[in-house]
């Protein structure tokens, strides 16, 4: 009976190690899985913190091209009124100057035969004459003014082209930025880490900061030696352009290519044409706009 005790309690003391040794390890592997969820816990919370402050600027980004927009489509139309403006003048002055002018045959029928009415007439002929002149010079002027607002407004035609393609990439890379950040939300902690890491960058270089407007020419193309096509352009550093800075070409209201600059003087500069994957031609006298960096 007394061996049978000990037995039972040397068992005993064999179960409390045992149960004791296997509490110890319990309590380790506790404290490293609740380690490891609270680690994942805030890099999600991290996560979230950098897509909603990308959002925001990307949200920001889009007010301030919508305001240039609507800036540019603002101008255009008080340029359209002013174009309508001269051109009824024009018809106007053009109206007065065929009057005059038959008032001037008038006045010599009436003058014939008539010494002192042809003296008169004479008189009355060099005034219309002049006054035609003036009409002539102003319809000139007028003509030539209307020239200017109608090529003003094909510039800002192209300007308004290229805000709006702006906002629509834009609108575009918010979209994909939003659907990346959502989807490394889901997977492990490791590959979430790589995920918003990859997505942060790529919202990174996907935008560029809005500036002046800096309106420009292309002077001629050339290709360098290492096969890239290389533009010239009418503009430089005095207008607050920059090396590395990005501008966008534009032919007949529609985007052409962009280009980078990568030589900047004072009243010119040149830089690499980037296509972007499209297959277009630039061409001399093509329009420059810039968003200077």
């Amino acid at each position: 009976m007394n061996l049978l005790t000990k037995i039972l309690v040397v068992l005993g003391a064999l179960l409390a190690v045992v149960l004791a040794a296997l509490s110890m390890a319990f309590a380790a592997n506790a404290a490293t899985i609740r380690a490891s969820v609270d680690a994942e816990r805030s890099m999600r919370m991290a996560s979230q913190s950098e897509l909603d402050l990308e959002r925001t600027k990307n949200q920001g980004e889009i007010s301030t091209r919508k305001a240039a927009q609507d800036a540019a489509q603002s101008e255009a139309t008080r340029l359209a009124t002013e174009i309508n403006s001269l051109q009824a003048e024009r018809k106007t002055l053009l109206a007065e100057v065929r009057d005059a002018r038959l008032n001037a045959e008038r006045f010599r029928n009436q003058a014939a035969g008539k010494d002192q009415v042809v003296q008169t007439s004479t008189k009355l002929v060099d005034t219309l004459t002049g006054e035609v002149t003036t009409l002539r010079d102003k319809t000139i002027s007028t003509a030539k003014r209307e020239a200017e607002m109608t090529e003003r407004l094909s510039e800002l035609e192209a300007q308004n082209q290229v805000l709006t393609q702006n906002v629509r990439a834009l609108q575009e890379q918010l979209a994909e930025t939003r659907t990346a950040m959502e989807r490394s939300a889901g997977q492990t902690l490791a590959s979430g880490t790589s995920a918003a890491s990859g997505a942060a960058a790529a919202v990174a270089s996907g935008f560029e900061a809005a500036g002046p407007l800096v309106t420009g020419r292309v002077r001629t193309i050339t290709r360098a030696e290492n096969g890239e096509d290389l533009a010239f352009i009418t503009v430089g550093g005095s207008s607050g352009l920059k090396v590395g800075q990005r501008l966008s070409i534009v032919r007949d209201g529609k985007f052409v290519a962009s280009l980078v600059l990568t030589v900047v003087d004072a009243s010119e500069s040149a830089g690499r044409i980037d296509r972007l994957g499209r297959s277009v031609d630039v061409l001399a006298n093509d329009l420059v706009l810039s968003r200077v960096n």
